[in-house]
């Protein structure tokens, strides 16, 4: 559910010749946490405006002006720099990396805490709209760093400081130096976990002294995000898993023959972002000022509604709908040479060190994505075989293992039935499949793919469970293995998936060698220089080393990504 909100904006300076007319709603889908955002247009559009409409979107600025401050002063500094350009090459480039900022404009917003019309005079910071011009807008918000959180850094508090510690202690920062914060356009199978997550009556059954419609409305889609960052965050994602969910598209419609397939389009998408990865990494790498840049995000996203013909100008559109934007400066500052030069040593210090964790963090995220795109586009030889592995569901504990099959890939005529077997041996249910092999047309970046079809699963015995499936395709000698994660069905024995699943086979590892250089060296690097960082993390915590231990203990890996 959700409020239109017709917002009167004025400009802030009356030499700023920038005027926007706003008028839509508050978006809801952008972060669990945030719901003071909203969309903004040139022109007036009646009702509700979707996201790909509106060219801008605001932030609201509250209670907490201080953090708005703050990334205002360094969108404006990034402005400058756009316009009047800088002494530093590589971070003039770097701004193009950023997402556009128009400024701060006073508006009039409704009291939130009423559904009358009583306009409340507040200011929103006005940012550029990447879903602006998109038809199916899929972004991931990737938090950056292995330490998001400092204790009196831009005004952070030693308590936030302290449990923001713990978060990232308990998620994969701490492992691989960034975790998913949000998803939108999320995939089917994580989309299915939340009819699993579903919040019920007793969520929402007596919301503060007013019982109204709109009130129980609004606290369950704000439990409904709550389950989704649980989702997201708690799952603990690693790397491969989280670009297994950012290139899982559904099949387009058209001719095989004249437009790119699903498979194809995931194959493009994911070497446009590694390549984009690769290239925000040497800019960083070049930069001669050391910057802190403490809790900042990492955007990635493409337009998955996009249906691109056969062609090279079909190709380049896709390209061109793949961004890597920075954003979140709450808790950032951008340096310039002469401000590092009046610095005293400590604080110079901390700036060196907050710099090269930074880099490491964005040389983890590369290897994590060529690792994901090696793995799913890199076999030239054929795959072996593969397995059907049925799991249960928890969001609560450590998701249980059912049972297994192992099938060898070849192309069966019609539909087949494989039995389940569990870690004893035994055999405790049934599916059907049908596998089929596609070649693709010529001038295509692959050879083919497998088209895996999951019919209706039955186990024998044992109550209703959340059940979803992990399709794992090796190849010959074992050395390769492309990983597919299944809708969850809930509450039931016998689950019907009705899915079909790709796996691809390579023309050549071309393209693989295209994003991968120096891979090893940088592999050398974050094997040496992440565990020490890691180990100075801990022991600065003081009792941070009880939760370093419990992350190993407690760690709810997803199945998808286990060795």
């Amino acid at each position: 559910m959700r409020e239109t909100r017709e917002l009167i904006s004025t400009p802030r300076d009356n030499n700023d010749d920038t005027k926007i007319l706003t008028c839509s709603t508050e978006i809801s889908s952008w972060k669990g946490k945030n719901s003071n955002l909203y969309l903004l247009n040139d022109n007036a559009i009646e009702g509700i405006a979707p996201s790909h409409q509106c060219r801008y979107f605001g932030k609201a600025v509250h209670e907490d002006k201080q953090k708005t401050q703050y990334e205002n002063e360094f969108y404006e500094n990034v402005k400058s720099i756009r316009t009047n350009g800088c002494d530093d090459y590589a971070l003039g480039h770097l701004t193009e990396f950023m997402i556009e900022f128009v400024g701060l404009r006073r508006v009039q917003l409704p009291h939130p805490f009423c559904n009358k019309s009583r306009p409340v005079v507040g200011e929103l910071l006005v940012l550029r709209n990447l879903s602006y011009g998109y038809q199916n807008f899929r972004m991931m918000d990737l938090k950056i760093g292995y330490k998001t959180a400092q204790r009196g850094w831009k005004g952070k508090s030693a308590s936030r400081a302290f449990w923001q510690s713990v978060t990232d202690l308990k998620s994969n920062s701490s492992m691989e130096g960034f975790r998913l914060e949000a998803f939108i356009g999320r995939s089917r199978s994580l989309v299915s976990v939340d009819k699993v997550m579903e919040p019920g009556a007793d969520s929402v059954k007596s919301i503060g002294p007013y019982h109204l419609v709109y009130r129980r409305a609004r606290a369950r889609h704000e439990v409904r995000k709550k389950n989704q960052n649980l989702v997201l965050n708690g799952r603990n994602m690693s790397g491969r898993e989280i670009f297994l969910h950012y290139t899982a598209l559904s099949d387009r419609g058209g001719s095989i023959n004249t437009h790119l397939s699903s498979i194809e389009c995931a194959e493009i998408i994911h070497h446009e972002t590694t390549s984009r990865i690769w290239s925000l990494l040497q800019i960083c790498k070049r930069i001669k000022t050391p910057q802190k840049w403490v809790g900042t995000s990492l955007g990635l996203g493409f337009d998955a509604g996009l249906n691109p013909e056969r062609t090279a100008a079909g190709k380049d559109e896709l390209r061109r709908s793949v961004f890597v934007k920075l954003f979140d400066w709450e808790r950032a500052e951008l340096t310039f040479a002469v401000d590092f030069s009046r610095m005293t040593k400590r604080e110079r210090l901390s700036r060196i060190r907050a710099w090269d964790a930074y880099k490491r963090a964005l040389k983890s995220l590369y290897v994590q994505s060529v690792e994901a795109y090696r793995c799913q586009f890199g076999n030239d030889n054929g795959w072996g075989k593969f397995y059907i592995r049925v799991f249960h569901y928890d969001h609560k504990s450590k998701d249980q293992f059912i049972g297994e099959a192992s099938i060898p890939m070849r192309n069966t005529e019609g539909t087949r039935i494989c039995r389940l077997v569990d870690a004893k041996g035994h055999v405790i249910g049934e599916t059907s499949y049908r596998l089929v092999y596609h070649v693709l047309p010529g001038g295509s970046r692959l050879e083919g793919s497998w088209h895996l079809n999951l019919g209706e699963a039955s186990l024998m015995k044992g109550r209703a469970r959340n059940l979803y499936c992990v399709i794992t395709a090796v190849i010959r000698n074992g050395d390769l293995a492309h990983q597919l994660v299944s809708q969850v069905k809930k509450s039931t024995s016998k689950p019907t998936w009705n899915e079909t699943f790709h796996i691809p086979v390579a023309l050549s590892t071309r393209f693989v060698d295209e994003v991968t250089p120096r891979l090893d060296l940088l592999q050398r690097e974050e094997n040496g220089l992440v565990d020490e960082y890691k180990s100075s993390f801990v022991r600065g915590l003081g009792m941070g080393h009880i939760f370093y231990v419990c992350n190993f203990l407690f760690r709810n890996d997803f199945p998808a990504v286990r060795k």
